[in-house]
């Protein structure tokens, strides 16, 4: 009997799998009858650039199992196309079924140049979705010689030639070629020429292009984006430089048609740009040599408000200029709050020849009394080089209430209070006995480091209180005397720089002539990829001492 039974559930087992088989084919082969939820294409080349007469692949990919009806592609000239065919697959995932239908085309360029895929229309049932344009690349060359021509040339191009102190402009790199195959990418072995600008690298994807130069045809091909921020007025000279790249070139000691890589060193000419200075008439008060067209907003973390909690306020500058340089945007100060700065955070891009984005600055207030608070809406003065004129922008105030204890409110755009959950009515016992250990705590830390310090002597009596020890404006002397010692380039620059606004904050640049100078400087060792060696750091650091001594005891130094 047990035997019967084993044999019986054995089978019942198998037959429960095919089961499950046979309903997992019927969900794949019905995937055509699952409902999309909106139909979405897009389409790519592969590769999207080749040479004259050999082949691309067009996809056009689409969600879900069905196919769409028939895509009209537009005729291109000097641009043959064939469709190849359709492509299904389908996924099951964590109990889901997605599934893709591609469409094929053969793509054969029969001349040198620069295509545009025109935006596609697809439809299927009521659902329809169109694709972006897509650009795809030729150029001449022979199919069995990576070579080609051996034409190979560098080229800078600079978006604005005239233009203000503080406007960024974009510096782009390109590599004018007759149809190479790079084996590795592009390395700067000189950076280009930063002086009087404030260079930083950026993002940013351009395909390439077919120009015509000495009678030819040949590719430009993008490199690097650089954006480049003027210090101060007059003509200068962007762009130099030089780049190591790895190419396939044939072996000339071969008979046969072997590629062998090769390394090539290309350098860059020089593009003028004029600046210009920013104009003094109708010059706010406080400006403070922000260049752009900028959009300013401050927003307050959702939550509750008690009294001596910590809220974090975030200031968004939005738009294009002069992003990179620009000096935090501070909040007022308001009796019975306290702010913190909190660091900030940059997004920066190419955008209509110079660069935008946004960045956030992060502040910590605290409440040091129950009540309501109005916290003036921040302030950005700037120039716009489009309407010729300085303008204003100005982000909403912040009203919120804070309380003790009890329950806390936020004013809501329209005025009215939003009561938050209701705490524990204030008990100060447990508040002065968690102060009353703190304090014994930092009394007991500064006395381990006193007899640490004297080596075991006993404890000279002071005439100040013990406390948390304040930061003084020494510590930042003692900070840079100690990166130069550990030979720390990025900590000593970013000291450096700390110590060089703080001093402008002060009001010290009549007193100390070299601290626009060592701005710059600072400026192109941190942001313009310049290596910073042992002998420019004792340098700076000697320029940065002689200062403090022209300043007083004072001074940054």
């Amino acid at each position: 009997m047990d035997g019967v039974s084993s044999t019986n559930s054995g089978r019942a087992a198998r037959a429960r799998s095919a089961a499950w088989k046979l309903a997992a084919c019927c969900l794949i082969l019905s995937a055509d009858a699952i409902p999309a939820f909106g139909l979405s294409a897009s389409v790519d080349i592969e590769p999207a650039r080749v040479r004259v007469g050999e082949p691309a692949t067009l996809s056009i990919r689409i969600d879900g199992g069905g196919a769409p009806e028939g895509v009209s592609i537009p005729e291109i000239d000097g641009l043959s196309m064939e469709f190849s065919g359709t492509r299904r697959s389908f996924q099951f995932i964590n109990g889901r079924i997605s599934s893709e239908t591609a469409l094929t085309y053969r793509l054969v360029p029969l001349r040198a140049g620069s295509f545009t895929i025109p935006p596609l229309s697809l439809r299927r049932g009521s659902e329809t979705a169109s694709t972006k344009p897509l650009g795809f690349t030729a150029y001449e060359g022979s199919p069995r010689s990576a070579r080609s021509g051996g034409m190979l040339g560098g080229l800078v191009l600079v978006s604005r030639r005239n233009i203000v102190t503080g406007e960024p402009v974009l510096l782009r790199y390109y590599l004018v070629h007759g149809g190479i195959e790079f084996t590795r990418a592009p390395v700067f072995e000189e950076m280009p020429a930063a002086k009087g600008f404030l260079i930083k690298q950026i993002d940013e994807m351009l395909p390439g292009e077919a120009v015509r130069a000495g009678g030819g045809e040949f590719t430009r091909t993008h490199l690097a984006t650089f954006a480049a921020i003027p210090l101060e007025a007059g003509h200068f000279a962007l762009g130099g430089g030089s780049i190591s790249i790895t190419v396939s070139e044939p072996d000339p000691g071969s008979f046969f048609p072997f590629v062998m890589p090769a390394s090539r060193r290309v350098s860059f000419d020089t593009a003028p740009v004029s600046v210009a200075p920013l104009p003094a008439s109708g010059r706010p008060e406080g400006f403070r040599g922000d260049v752009g067209d900028f959009t300013i907003k401050a927003e307050m973390a959702e939550g509750d408000n008690p009294a001596f909690s910590e809220r974090r306020i975030t200031v968004t500058v939005a738009g294009s200029g002069n992003l990179l340089s620009m000096s935090p945007v501070g909040l007022q100060a308001v009796s019975g709050l306290t702010i913190i700065g909190g660091g900030d955070e940059l997004r920066l891009s190419a955008v209509d020849g110079t660069t935008g984005g946004e960045r956030r600055f992060m502040y910590t207030v605290i409440p040091e009394r129950a009540g309501a608070f109005v916290l003036p809406g921040p302030r950005l003065s700037f120039y716009n080089p489009a309407s010729g004129r300085y303008e204003l922008a100005r982000g909403s105030d912040i009203h919120f209430e804070a309380a003790f204890g009890g329950r806390s409110r936020k004013k809501t755009p329209g005025g009215q209070t939003e009561t938050g959950p209701s705490a524990l009515e204030f008990d100060p016992l447990p508040l002065l006995g968690i102060a009353l250990v703190a304090a014994g705590g930092v009394a007991g830390l500064l006395w381990w480091r006193r007899r640490e310090a004297g080596g075991g002597a006993a404890p000279v009596a002071s005439d100040t209180p013990d406390g948390p020890v304040r930061t003084r404006p020494a510590d930042l002397r003692t900070d840079l005397a100690s990166a130069v010692r550990r030979r720390d380039a990025e900590g000593f620059l970013k000291i450096a720089e700390r110590m060089l606004k703080e001093a402008k904050r002060a009001g010290r640049e009549e007193a100390a002539p070299g601290l626009e100078e060592l701005g710059r400087e600072i400026g192109q060792y941190r942001y313009a990829g310049r290596p910073l060696s042992d002998a420019e750091m004792d340098d700076l650091y000697r320029r940065i001492r002689e200062i403090g001594r022209r300043d007083g005891p004072s001074s940054i130094a």
